[in-house]
């Protein structure tokens, strides 16, 4: 024990204070010595600040069959190889036919998300960086551009933020239209360098996306959401309703008291498995979609335009055909035809109210192109050539 400790416990009254006293002495016996002096000091090379993400978010619509939801692209010359002769002097390049299948899914299935005539029932999430100037020389663009290319770099540029990711309640096939009032999103701004924003600034920039996507993909009620509200859209996704139209070709007429019965129907459970389309990238799965309601309205001999509510993540495409027996009941066993051939799809209305305040600025929405139905049917004659 120490002397000044002595000499304080003498002074120091019987009682708790003098046996806390003690129990430290005790302590201060049983502890260890010191560590040495380190011999090393440690370096810190670089710390890097970064500012905490925007989410911005909206709801889009898509007006044109050649544009995606994300960028697609896939490797140039993915089928061809390079063999060098025995002479060491002449290269041939040759169709590398036995692979050509195998490497063609590997190749979209890294460059393209997943995509489905319905959307799915959870939350699509992709980060994309920009294209760069030489993707050119590498990629191969599938379609005319993407609805992700049109928004991201206004918002990049205006919030000067360092990357993004986007988040949207599911997705549309290329070849399938969004309609009504659209598909929500949330754009997820990382690194952002402008920290102040206001309602004005923000239309602006609406009005910027909207005149860059012209005619083919435009966005409305742009606004700023907490990080908590964009995970909305992953808890609702999987109770939230969809409704499409589409145009279908059967192949002989379908009797009106079908079609007739058909729309008095509600609930109809399918049963489906994972679509051959997209079985390379998805799951092998039995799932259980419905068709709230349908109706189905004779535009020709063979031809029906079909509107229909369905639960999220309904393969729409393969309700209609049947997908070789994968689903059912089929839209044609439901008609009693042989078989239905989906020709157009649209998605009408995607049933989530986000963002919350959706309607806050509708008025400076400039109006959609001319939306044409389905355009001129082909000839029967015609399309049973093709």
């Amino acid at each position: 024990m120490s002397k000044h400790l002595a000499d304080v416990k003498a002074r120091v009254p019987q009682g708790t204070l003098r046996l806390a006293l003690e129990k430290l002495d005790e302590a201060l016996l049983q502890t260890d010595a010191a560590p040495a002096k380190p011999v090393s000091t440690s370096v810190i090379g670089m710390i890097t600040f970064k500012h905490l993400s925007f989410w911005v978010a909206g709801r889009y619509n898509k007006y044109d069959r050649t544009v995606s939801q994300s960028p697609w692209r896939v490797q140039n010359n993915f089928n061809k190889k390079k063999e060098t002769t025995t002479n060491g002097t002449t290269d041939q390049t040759k169709e590398s036919s036995s692979n050509h299948n195998k490497e063609a899914i590997t190749t979209i299935q890294s460059s393209q998300p997943t995509s489905t005539s319905a959307t799915t029932a959870t939350t699509t999430t992709t980060t994309t960086s920009l294209p760069s100037k030489n993707d050119s020389d590498l990629l191969t663009r599938i379609g005319s551009g993407s609805v992700e290319e049109v928004m991201v770099e206004p918002i990049l540029n205006f919030f000067r933020g360092s990357s993004h990711a986007l988040r949207s309640a599911g997705r549309e096939d290329m070849d399938v239209r969004m309609l009504g009032d659209g598909r929500p999103f949330v754009i997820e701004v990382i690194d952002p360098r402008r920290l102040t924003v206001d309602a004005a600034q923000l239309q602006e920039l609406q009005r910027v996306i909207n005149e860059r996507g012209g005619n083919t993909v435009r966005v409305r009620c742009l606004q700023l959401v907490p990080r908590s509200d964009a995970q909305t859209l992953g808890d609702a996704a999987a109770t939230k309703r969809k409704v499409y139209r589409c145009l279908v070709q059967c192949s002989s007429e379908p009797h009106q008291h079908a079609l007739d019965a058909l729309a008095q129907r509600r609930d109809i459970v399918l049963q489906q498995n994972t679509p051959i389309r997209v079985a390379h990238r998805r799951a092998l799965l039995l799932r259980e979609k419905i068709i709230h309601r349908i109706q189905a309205r004779k535009i020709g001999p063979r031809w029906l335009s079909i509107t229909m509510s369905t639960s999220a993540g309904t393969y729409v495409k393969e309700f209609i055909n049947g997908d070789l027996g994968r689903t059912e009941p089929s839209f044609a066993q439901l008609i009693n035809v042989d078989s239905a051939s989906m020709i157009l799809l649209d998605v009408l209305a995607v049933g989530l109210e986000f963002p919350s305040d959706a309607e806050f600025n509708a008025t400076v929405i400039p109006p959609p192109p001319k939306i044409q139905l389905f355009g001129e049917l082909p000839k029967d004659n015609e399309s049973e050539k093709r």
